[in-house]
């Protein structure tokens, strides 16, 4: 069984009862989709990378997590097949429709391993985007770095693991999942458990899957886009919570949807995040990407998700 105290843990601080949930729900989506709603403020490292559409509107590419002021962590599958746009990053908000709430951010430069190449199951999928302006971290409330884990990490059977992201699919309330056109525009978490690599997960030695975990609410979810960071979580004094990033999640298989996630292993890519923070780039291909003051344009354009 996962462990009592821990799952308590997370059920107290983090889900909406289900008669909330459904409320929140009905302006989005005439079907339920996956996951638990996140209340604001409490997954602090989870960041949105946007672009600004072609439609008039901002729009959600993938997931990541904040490492430090300057540095965000993502895959490089996401960082490099939308290298021509001038990216965005939105930390501290749950609601992508709310344009008041986020610190928009743009990114400046590139960061992956030398071996990675642009394609949907490529190895080496991890990247670091350097921002143009540094983070207020331990200044704004409403942001947090993760912590990295060490080297070797490994993770106990039945230990809860915490995924985030806006790109969840859709769930009908029968329980089948189908292809969302891109999730959802409020950030939602949910359970994994059992981290393994064999011919099912089909892995390299830098990659695992792990278990989708069902609760009360029959949460099936799988997440649409790449980079959403996979955390273990430790209650610390003072009700502060420590996120260590285990994993980040690559694009899934459709056929996993509700059964399994699979991601890049952050403990196998240690080296390559202290040399990129330390500009040590003998083994890291570096790219800067244009920037046109679009961390202020974002602000004036309605989400997608409000068009729709």
């Amino acid at each position: 069984m996962l462990k009592k105290s821990l799952i308590s843990s997370f059920l107290g601080l983090f889900l909406i009862i289900a008669a909330s949930n459904a409320k929140n729900l009905q302006p989005l989506e005439p079907v339920l989709e996956g996951g638990h709603i996140a209340r604001p403020a409490k997954f602090k490292p989870h960041v949105s990378i946007q672009v600004l559409g072609p439609y008039g509107c901002t729009y959600h590419l993938c997931e990541g997590a904040i490492l430090d002021e300057l540095h965000i962590i993502t895959t490089a599958f996401c960082a490099t097949a939308y290298k021509d746009k001038n990216l965005v990053v939105v930390a501290g908000v749950s609601d992508l429709r709310d344009k008041e709430a986020g610190l928009y951010h743009e990114v400046e430069h590139i960061y992956t391993p030398k071996t990675y190449r642009l394609k949907l199951e490529s190895h080496d999928d991890i990247a670091i985007l350097k921002l143009k302006k540094p983070l207020p971290l331990g200044i704004d409330s409403r942001i947090q770095a993760v912590k990295l884990p060490t080297a070797h990490h490994t993770v106990e059977k039945d230990f809860a693991l915490l995924m985030t992201g806006y790109g969840f699919k859709e769930q009908h309330p029968n329980g089948t999942v189908k292809l969302a056109t891109r999730g959802s525009p409020v950030l939602r978490w949910d359970i994994q458990t059992n981290p393994f690599n064999d011919e099912k997960c089909d892995a390299d030695d830098k990659e695992f899957c792990t278990v989708v975990q069902v609760f009360e609410l029959k949460s099936t979810t799988c997440n649409r886009h790449s980079g959403a960071p996979l955390v273990e979580v430790k209650l610390l004094a003072h009700e502060q919570i420590e996120f260590t990033l285990i994993g980040v999640s690559k694009i899934t298989n459709p056929h996993w949807c509700g059964s399994f996630n699979k991601y890049t292993n952050v403990s196998t890519y240690l080296d390559f995040i202290s040399n990129v923070r330390n500009q040590v780039l003998n083994d890291v291909q570096s790219e800067t990407i244009t920037t046109d003051d679009n961390a202020n344009k974002l602000r004036e354009y309605p989400d997608c998700y409000e068009l729709e």
